[in-house]
């Protein structure tokens, strides 16, 4: 009868082994499954994050390019308003130095003028004295 109790505890010994192989067998599998599911999650994710980045990628080099285009522009507007003022300050300047050059001119000969007229009655007034 020992016999008996001990060959059933062995052979409850050999079940509970074989039931815990297969079931970590079973656990192993699981892991495995999922340790798949997973990587190809995050290799799903990636990829999907690439395309994204690659479309944003191209969307900022568009929007920078613009603005670089915009900015050269706007330089090349402000050195042009530049050159514009200088040119005409020195027009301006022209002009003045010429006007003044001619009303400089036009009053000398008044002065002349007068100082000949002057002249002229002074020798007038003596002669006639």
């Amino acid at each position: 009868m020992n016999h008996l109790i001990r060959a059933r505890a062995t052979d409850r010994d050999r079940d509970f082994e074989a039931h815990e192989a297969r079931y970590f067998q079973s656990e192993k599998q699981r892991m495995d499954v999922f340790q798949a599911s997973l990587y190809n999650f995050q290799r799903e994710f990636q990829e999907e994050d690439d395309v994204q980045s690659a479309g944003e990628r191209g969307r900022v080099k568009h929007f920078d390019d613009a603005m670089a285009s915009f900015k050269g522009a706007f330089v090349n507007n402000i050195r042009r308003q530049e050159e514009r003022y200088n040119e005409a300050d020195a027009q301006h300047e022209e002009t003045f130095r010429r006007t003044n050059a001619v009303r400089e001119a036009i009053f000398s000969q008044g002065q002349q003028g007068r100082a000949d007229a002057f002249k002229s009655a002074e020798e007038a007034r003596a002669e006639s004295a």
